[in-house]
């Protein structure tokens, strides 16, 4: 952008000047972006997001005074470092979240999810668990309530139902077990655990 003086735009923040916001968020946005998508690998709708956010928080350091230029820091340095921050915290709760959601696809897949129907203490896992059961088709929710809290066997699920044989049985709880796991993987993507 033609005659971008840092010093300039700074003081035009410090006086709430709209436009000069506009003029810093269009300097650095491209290169931001593509810094972002290269050495972060996220997406560029979400490099934008964060690029914005990074301005956003820049604009209310230069407004509220807290602020201060450093010699030899340019402009560009301190929102990238902004934006730096950011992602590595965006990468840290994204660790988190991806833990905790296969923790509870791999318990449920081991069958080790604590039955919200008898136990006295029902931890955050065997919540959602139950909740995304109740989602469930009627057939599903009763298979996977026969196998894993009644530990009932294929065949008596097969009878049960009225099946055809245990292949059947097998083949429906590994269909159910796999819906359940979509139900939780959205659920977390949806949900703000932090």
């Amino acid at each position: 952008m033609k005659n971008f003086d840092e010093d300039v735009i700074i003081r035009r923040l410090s006086q709430s000047d709209t436009s000069a916001l506009a003029q810093l968020f269009d300097e650095y946005q491209n290169a931001f972006i593509n810094w972002v998508v290269r050495d972060f690998s996220v997406s560029r709708e979400q490099a934008r997001d964060i690029y914005s956010d990074s301005i956003l928080d820049f604009y209310d350091n230069v407004t509220k005074g807290k602020y201060q230029k450093h010699k030899g820091i340019s402009l560009k340095t301190y929102i990238f470092d902004i934006g730096k921050y950011k992602l590595l915290n965006l990468n840290k709760k994204q660790e988190v979240h991806k833990a905790k959601q296969n923790d509870i696809i791999q318990r449920t897949e081991e069958g080790a999810i604590i039955n919200p129907e008898n136990s006295q203490h029902i931890d955050e896992q065997a919540e959602i668990v139950k909740q995304m059961l109740n989602m469930l088709c009627d057939q599903c929710r009763e298979i996977l309530r026969l196998f894993y809290y009644h530990n009932a066997t294929m065949q008596t699920i097969a009878d049960k139902l009225g099946f055809a044989n245990t292949d059947v049985a097998k083949t429906e709880k590994y269909q159910c077990l796999q819906e359940l796991k979509e139900l939780v993987k959205k659920r977390y993507q949806k949900s703000d655990f932090f």
